[in-house]
């Protein structure tokens, strides 16, 4: 990823952040009743959670698990012990 690249999208985050600031001032009732807030909301959190995603996997050491052909991690089914 290069530089420019990742300050666009640096700077859309922040865009999206400001949308958000002013979204959070909406009283909860007006916002689930008006479609076009929630979804625009929602959109915004999409975008900058994609983003950051993007921006974690590029600094890992050998890249996400999926492009060195190997499963991601999964906790189901075992159980922790924790020490006392």
């Amino acid at each position: 990823m290069n530089k420019q690249v990742v300050l666009e999208r640096l700077q859309e985050m922040k865009e999206n952040l400001a949308i958000l600031e002013k979204l959070k001032r909406i009283s909860h009732d007006e916002f689930v009743k008006t479609p076009e807030m929630y979804k625009l909301a929602e959109r915004c959190l999409q975008i900058s959670i994609v983003y950051f995603g993007h921006f974690a996997l590029s600094y890992c050491p050998k890249g996400p698990a999926s492009s060195r052909g190997e499963r991601g991690y999964s906790n189901a089914g075992k159980t922790r012990r924790f020490a006392r």
